[in-house]
């Protein structure tokens, strides 16, 4: 933006301008965009700029091609985008490009610990290589073409509550059945897909099976330049694209000039290559099949998440294999990972679903030496969502993982003790040291905490001086915060964003805590003071805020009033702690924000995502839950209701289509805060107190149900506690087992209780709904009043 600005004041580029016809009133509204938001250097982070051009790009040609070739087989979202006929349409005007805009939605596969991932659209596309082409499988019958993307029924789901993914259709008197999942094949990630024809009429059918490579993937369409079938394979632009294990029928190539494969299938002469000079290669393996009612045929086909090192021993490993040997073994490695986590058993089988997929889903996004918040559109490492990923590995009872990721941290800090994934990003200081933290208080790990702490010293010491380095005038309401600058984008354009502050200060108060548990008393006690003074200094800002406004509010910056960026606030709640969930300014904020910037009972993000957001509306709950607020479950039921029927959610949710309508098709960091408010809707840490069972749904504690949660990472160790409901009375057991002891174990009820029995000692309460116990206490029972 300062680069354009500085542009449009050169008075040649001005003349030049002039003789294009771009006259004042373009200049000043060129300049007017330069201006919106406050200063900031830099005007915008440059990281981002390829991701931009990349996705920008792509609508861009997405436009160009699709709409003279609208008799081609599209994607899902373009399929419902061009089709004026269908409430999904989306008028294209003026726009200079078409992006995905209503189904943004897929689900991430691939192998544990692998930096890549391949994605699996709703309607069962497959995209094997990051921003790269994609597979699609159709089915003829009687001269009519079935493309999943064109039909209004699919169903899709998970195998075993794993990355497996099933995708069924009906065509005419068939069934159609694709399970995608990643496995590890001549020493190469690779997308392995099976897929079922079934014969569900009553009389024997022929029809054939049609497997397609296709120029696009769930964002818009891709470059295939050239495309060449071998006997048993598809060259996409001379790298290994498919592996077919059984020989088709036939296969067919084309280009944009011939047309797309699904209008050439009864040509009698297939070429089996084609050039494109725009891009627009196809290919389609047809298999001709002749069914009796009942019977299937099953066809494996495999394919490279990366180009291979070496293609030809990649394929002669690949076509050796047994593949359902492959998919059993992937099943129980899977399985076996995931044995050893937390487990949970609550009276809800589809919250109870989701939360074991998620676990699968947050494992898949851990790359090993990163963690990425997407697999496709976002995948790229930023401390802002690897903080909320990063310990929900922790809280998952991933701790190997998690300490992974946090070893390169030191190695992703500047000298001057910036943690930079992008400039500009002045939360990552305060959300990089509290991960650090976090970890510790998890695993209480004390080599851990000395190996990273110095690296949390130069950490301080950049916060101290780039909050101070803002404005020397002590009475600007921004002295002693962080410089403006871009934050998280949901927020808005450049501005002093108190999320900023709020996390470094936060971010302080840890290295305060972690200089404490390593005996360094000075560093603590000047840690603290500069927390102290940083809070100081925010408060002030506040109080310049609440005069402005007339009310006690935290609103997303000293300038603004209260938007939806104000949601940044709820951070000093969950996962912060900063304020009391009574503080009047919290409460304030919370009731504008439920009141101005929620859709239903989601919250709606109007500040570009322009839709319902899954872990925002989950950060909101949160709040809820430390006000013991029910209104939390209610927030949880919608976004649950908002997911896939793979249980993932975009970054974003379009209010019509009810699809993704920005971001990530599939968010990591709303399977992290999905997770987290799960855990801690069971149990969570209240300061020095293990809460067990803080807010329980009524209908969860009648009799015949049971609710259990074991080998559950807590910050005093791991914890195991089970309810069981019988006869009006509730039995509690706990299996605990601390490595730091809590002051006082609190377990909460949704009724009240009258009588308590604490290791077969009975006792007459008052009516109450909360018992204090000893944290050694192994049993617990209590009468409903």
């Amino acid at each position: 933006m300062d680069i354009l600005d500085m542009l449009l004041k050169n008075s040649v580029i001005r003349k030049l301008g002039a003789k294009r016809g771009y006259g004042q009133d373009v200049i000043e509204v060129l300049q007017a965009v330069t201006r919106v938001g406050q200063p900031a250097d830099p005007a915008f982070p440059s990281d981002m700029l390829p991701i931009g051009a990349r996705l920008y790009g792509r609508g861009l040609l997405t436009l160009l091609a699709v709409q003279p070739n609208q008799d081609w087989v599209w994607p899902f979202f373009i399929e419902r985008q061009f089709n004026p006929n269908h409430p999904d349409f989306v008028g294209r005007g003026h726009s200079i490009m078409v992006l995905n805009t209503t189904h943004r939605n897929w689900t991430a596969v691939g192998c544990i610990g692998s930096e890549h991932e391949a994605v699996v659209d709703t309607r069962g596309l497959v995209t094997p290589c990051y921003n790269g082409w994609s597979a699609d499988v159709w089915l003829r019958e009687g001269g009519r073409l079935y493309a999943p993307s064109q039909l209004d029924s699919v169903r899709q789901y998970n195998v075993s509550r794993l990355p497996v993914i099933r995708t069924v259709f009906q065509a005419g008197s068939h069934e159609v059945q694709s399970e995608v999942f990643a496995a590890r094949v001549a020493e190469q990630d690779s997308v392995m897909q099976k897929v079922t024809v079934r014969n569900t009429g009553s009389s024997s059918k022929k029809s054939s099976l049609i497997f397609s490579v296709r120029p696009y993937n769930p964002e818009g369409l891709t470059v295939i330049k050239e495309i060449k079938a071998t006997e048993q394979s598809i060259i996409v632009d001379r790298k290994p694209g498919v592996l077919m294990l059984r020989k088709p029928s036939s296969v067919i190539c084309s280009n944009e000039k011939e047309g797309d494969v699904s209008l050439l299938l009864d040509q009698p002469e297939k070429s089996g290559s084609a050039r494109c000079r725009i891009g627009l290669c196809t290919a389609a393996a047809e298999y001709e099949l002749e069914l009796e009612p009942g019977k299937e045929r099953v066809l494996w086909f495999i394919m490279p998440i990366q180009a291979p090192r070496n293609a030809r021993g990649w394929e002669d490993g690949a076509s050796t294999i047994d593949p359902e040997a492959v998919l059993e073994q992937t099943v129980r490695k899977w399985q076996e990972r995931l044995s050893g986590t937390i487990q949970i058993d609550i009276p809800d089988d589809r919250l109870q679903r989701a939360f074991d997929i998620n676990k699968s889903y947050l494992l898949l996004l851990w790359d090993g030496d990163a963690i990425t918040p997407g697999p496709f559109t976002y995948h790229h490492f930023w401390f802002r969502d690897a903080a909320y990923q990063v310990s929900a590995l922790d809280k998952m009872g991933f701790s190997h993982e998690a300490r992974h990721v946090l070893d390169t941290y030191p190695g992703r800090q500047r000298k001057d003790g910036f943690y930079v994934s992008q400039d500009g990003e002045w939360d990552a200081n305060g959300q990089a040291m509290w991960a650090l933290y976090e970890h510790y208080l998890y695993t209480r790990d004390r080599k851990f905490l000395e190996r990273v702490y110095p690296s949390m010293v130069k950490g301080v010491d950049w916060i101290i001086k780039k909050r101070m380095a803002t404005t020397s005038n002590r009475n600007s309401e921004v002295y002693g915060l962080m410089p403006a600058g871009l934050s998280a984008e949901h927020f808005g354009p450049n501005d002093y964003y108190y999320w900023d502050d709020l996390w470094c200060m936060a971010g302080l108060r840890c290295a305060a805590a972690a200089a404490a548990e390593l005996g360094k008393p000075d560093d603590q006690k000047s840690f603290h003071q500069e927390a102290d003074r940083y809070m100081g200094h925010i408060e002030a800002s506040l109080a310049w805020v609440d005069k402005r406004l007339g009310k006690k509010l935290l609103p997303a910056s000293p300038y603004r009033r209260i938007n939806s960026g104000a949601i940044g606030a709820l951070c000093t709640l969950y996962p912060l702690n900063i304020y009391s969930p009574s503080d009047e300014r919290i409460v304030n904020t919370m009731d504008e924000i439920r009141e101005k910037s929620f859709f239903e009972n989601g919250f709606f993000q109007n500040i570009y995502h322009s839709g319902v957001n899954a872990y925002l509306t989950m950060q909101f709950a949160q709040g809820l839950l430390q006000r013991r607020d029910p209104g939390a479950w209610t927030l949880l039921r919608y976004i649950l209701d908002l997911a896939t029927t793979t249980f993932t959610w975009p970054e974003a949710v379009h209010p019509r289509t009810l699809g993704g309508v920005m971001g990530d098709g599939h968010h990591g960091w709303a399977v992290a805060d999905y997770l987290h408010l799960v855990r801690n809707l069971l149990l969570c840490e209240e300061g020095d107190d293990l809460v067990v069972f803080p807010l329980l749904p009524g209908e969860w504690v009648q009799d015949g149900k049971t609710i259990s949660v074991r080998e559950a990472p807590s910050h005093f160790g791991i914890v195991n506690v089970s309810m069981k409901v019988a006869d009006g009375r509730a039995v509690i057991e706990f299996d605990n087992r601390y490595n730091y002891t809590p002051e006082r174990l609190v377990v909460c009820f949704p009724r009240k209780v009258s009588t308590i029995s604490i290791d077969g000692t009975e006792e007459v309460l008052e009516f109450t709904d909360r018992v204090e116990l000893n944290p050694e206490v192994k049993q617990l029972s209590v009468t409903f009043a």
